[in-house]
């Protein structure tokens, strides 16, 4: 049987003739996107968009009458189904802060390659067609819901830069994806030097910031902000400056957590070595700590020092969770010497895989998707029984598994 191709429906919105004929031709040289019309300023686009009903809108950002600012919060009140991606030669964070809080989906920077408009249309357009899946889904099921499942949160923490924290930190949530068949957040709580983007390869031009500085955070925002890492991980990525950083208050951030454990079952953070406000936010609402330690005198004494911490901010013991990444071959501490030391089991040890770490490094992926049957992949899957409270193997969902319909849409999108 053929299949039959849906076409993603773009009106191309600019006051330049030039400008307008150049993405309209770039636009029909990809094989699902058709150009069903063009608009000359902001006014004239909303006023097709009710016409002409497109998926998705490619706006220019200034323009007379109407600029697409104006616009774009014009159709996100009217016609909310309608995807807006903004173009500008303006780079500045300021345009991209207000083009998002307009409601626009995307901010490309002129001049752009094919391909980068081609991915950024295709992006909105699956994001307005999952949502609009999930809302039926919704609809559909009124009156037999289950009750909201409030989702667990696991940080990551390591007192010293090195300690393989934020490798960690990604390939859990790789394998608690893999492992509940769900979609699992990844926060980069370090905001100043956060390397979670560059664990994945992923191009992130906005993160945990613009949400932080939004007028209204909603979860069509947030979602629209994070990223797709490997293996069902959305990524929420640190500040793409550290100056950046001091715009993530705790107050945000408490905000912003809610809204995640509110649409996933599972949320990672990988933090920064110091206890700052937002590390303790995420540490008070933790359901598992993982204090990450590596065979040095430094790390086993900041990690001696974070479990102090712990113990004096009354978590409780059944919260903490000593993961050791270690070669016994290699180091002359040992395993022994670390858990008297610290006088703390270690609940699961990383064996260190040099060439495996460096082999999904190089791809952008998880080393869970790379080499599944590696001994440090098989220790990850170990660690995602610590966080779940149960044996789970990859592919198997954890009984805990009640995800909410727009949940359910994602994992099966």
């Amino acid at each position: 049987m053929e299949m039959i191709q849906i076409m993603i429906r773009v009106l191309v919105v600019d006051d330049s003739l030039t400008n307008r004929v150049y993405v309209s031709a770039l636009l029909k040289g990809a094989p699902d996107i058709e150009v069903c019309g063009t608009a000359v300023n902001g006014r004239e686009a909303v006023e097709k968009s009710r016409e002409l009903n497109p998926n998705v809108v490619v706006m220019d950002i200034n323009m007379p009458e109407m600029n697409g600012i104006e616009a774009t919060r014009e159709l996100s009140e009217q016609l909310p189904s309608v995807a807006v991606v903004i173009m500008s030669t303006e780079s500045e964070i300021d345009y991209l802060r207000r083009a998002l809080q307009a409601g626009a989906r995307e901010y490309l920077t002129k001049p752009f390659e094919a391909e980068e408009l081609f991915e950024a249309v295709r992006r909105v357009d699956r994001l307005g067609r999952l949502r609009q899946e999930a809302f039926e889904l919704t609809a559909s099921t009124a009156g037999r819901m289950p009750e909201p499942v409030e989702g667990e949160v696991t940080v990551i923490f390591g007192g010293k830069g090195g300690s393989g924290r934020t490798l960690l930190a990604g390939n859990l949530a790789a394998a608690l994806a893999a492992a509940t068949r769900a979609p699992v957040a990844l926060v980069d709580l370090d905001l100043r030097f956060g390397d979670v983007s560059l664990l994945f390869n992923l191009d992130a031009h906005r993160g945990i910031a613009d949400i932080a500085t939004a007028d209204v955070m909603d979860w069509e925002f947030v979602s629209s902000v994070m990223v797709d890492g490997p293996l069902g991980v959305r990524v929420l990525t640190a500040p793409i400056s550290p100056e950046f950083a001091e715009l993530v208050t705790p107050a945000a951030f408490t905000a912003m957590l809610a809204m995640l454990r509110e649409h996933f079952l599972h949320t990672v953070i990988d933090t920064s070595t110091q206890l700052g406000e937002t590390t303790l936010v995420a540490l008070d609402a933790a359901t598992k700590i993982v204090v990450v330690v590596n065979p040095t005198m430094l790390s086993i004494k900041n990690a001696k020092l974070t479990l102090h911490i712990l113990s004096v901010l009354n978590v409780a013991s059944d919260r903490t969770c000593l993961v050791v990444v270690h070669n016994a071959e290699r180091q002359s501490i040992q395993l022994e010497d670390i858990e008297r030391t610290l006088q703390c089991p270690a609940a699961v040890v990383i064996p260190f895989d040099g060439d495996t770490v460096e082999g999904a490094l190089r791809e952008g992926k998880s080393f869970l998707d790379t080499k599944p049957e590696a001994r440090i992949s098989r220790s990850v899957r170990v660690l995602v029984g610590q966080v779940v409270g149960a044996a789970v193997e990859a592919g198997e969902p954890h009984p805990r598994q009640r995800a909410s319909p727009v949940l359910r849409a994602a994992s099966h999108s």
